[in-house]
């Protein structure tokens, strides 16, 4: 699902996913796919942003939840919509609270808050979406993302 004006602009393909209420913008080289219902298995012990682990084509992958207020213990085997970003066996998986869409994006914006989300260091521009002139989407360093949401 690339956002139309990076393809035609020659830079790397885009798309749109609601992560921790944030809009973000992923690259489509990064990407791994989108599981609308992963089954997780809780690891107790993990950090509090670790949701458990799903498994990939027999591959262990760690599912991450950048929401506000995560669980602190979770003990239950659950399903849940994740995007997969990465490489396997290096892979990881984030909760997201909607499916991917396609996204073209329009102008910077430059007076753009930050959302207020705990990987707000990630964010690395703001672009208003060219369909809908009162939506931001924010450019993200996936692994930087990944590392905040590891480390908290």
């Amino acid at each position: 699902m690339p956002s139309e004006r990076d393809a035609r602009a020659g830079a790397p393909a885009l798309f749109g996913v609601r992560v921790g209420g944030v809009d973000v913008l992923l690259p489509t080289d990064q990407t791994l796919e989108y599981v609308a219902a992963a089954t997780t298995y809780p690891l107790p012990g993990a950090g509090r942003r670790v949701v458990g682990m799903m498994q990939l084509r027999g591959h262990p992958i760690v599912v991450l939840d950048a929401g506000a207020q995560p669980a602190t213990v979770r003990r239950e085997i659950r399903r849940a919509p994740v995007l997969l970003v990465g490489t396997v066996p290096e892979a990881g998986a984030v909760l997201v609270d909607a499916p991917p869409e396609q996204v073209a994006t329009g102008d910077a914006v430059h007076d753009a808050a930050r959302p207020g989300s705990v990987f707000d260091a990630a964010l690395t521009r703001p672009s208003r979406d060219a369909r809908q002139a009162d939506r931001v989407w924010w450019h993200v360093d996936v692994r930087q993302m990944f590392r905040i949401l590891a480390g908290d």
